[in-house]
């Protein structure tokens, strides 16, 4: 594997959601190239799923930053309403990341890529629609608004993360999911309509996903302007099953338009 260099992207005066910064891991391909992919994580966990994206882009031919996450998304000894500043912050992170990187000369500014699988795919369709610097992208397996999937989400550690709040807040599933909704409405960032440009996105569904739910991921496909899709017929953590045919169609798609 190529060896990665650590950008360090400091948390500024004005940061919503200070840790002590956020780490980036930038692969150089082992030949000439001016193309750079932004790889964004999952809600959390180890950064396994990325660090393979970020490898075999950076195999194709592509520089890629491979972005870490300030904190993982989910833990329910905070308060839920932290989410808000942790999703604005990132969304501020990414584009100052990308500013650092630019700043090497190596990769060129119109030629920028990103790629993002669930929670990276939701933060990552924010993204586009908040930084125009992005010519291609590759979404898989994710979904609109971010409560509704946090609500009816059927997945273990999700419904662990419900539980403990409930637990801790002392409310029950409606009051959870009212609050929730009230917390994250506001977030209006989150919605990419009419802010990109559908040419440029591939856009990777899963039929039978119970984590993002099929209406969900319908409706951040639509909200992105109906870009090309692929629709794999399995669930959530499934999908690694078909890792060989989302790396080979990022490949194809990343190599045409960048």
């Amino acid at each position: 594997m190529p060896k990665a260099e650590l950008l360090l992207i400091p948390d500024g005066p004005d940061c919503l959601f200070p840790t002590g910064g956020l780490r980036a891991h930038w692969l150089r391909p082992d030949r000439p190239s001016h193309t750079g992919v932004v790889v964004l994580p999952i809600q959390a966990g180890d950064y396994e799923v990325s660090k393979l994206l970020a490898d075999h882009l950076s195999r194709c031919g592509h520089h890629t930053l491979r972005f870490e996450r300030r904190r993982d998304w989910l833990e329910a000894d905070r308060d839920p309403a932290e989410l808000v500043p942790h999703l604005r912050q990132y969304l501020r992170d990414i584009s100052a990341g990308v500013d650092l990187w630019l700043e090497h000369g190596e990769v060129a500014p119109d030629r920028i890529g990103l790629m993002g699988v669930s929670m990276g795919a939701i933060v990552g369709a924010a993204v586009l629609a908040a930084d125009p610097r992005f010519k291609a992208s590759v979404l898989v397996i994710g979904g609109a608004e971010l409560s509704d999937i946090l609500i009816t989400a059927h997945d273990e550690a999700i419904e662990e993360y419900r539980t403990a709040l409930k637990v801790r807040l002392g409310l029950t599933d409606r009051q959870l999911a009212t609050r929730i909704r009230e917390l994250l409405s506001p977030v209006t960032e989150m919605d990419p309509t009419g802010k990109v440009d559908p040419g440029t996105i591939l856009f990777i569904a899963s039929r039978f996903d119970r984590l993002i739910r099929w209406p969900r991921s319908i409706l951040l496909w639509e909200r992105l302007g109906r870009p090309k899709r692929w629709i794999l017929p399995c669930g959530h953590y499934s999908t690694a099953l078909f890792l060989p045919l989302i790396k080979w169609l990022a490949k194809r798609w990343f190599a045409v338009r960048l």
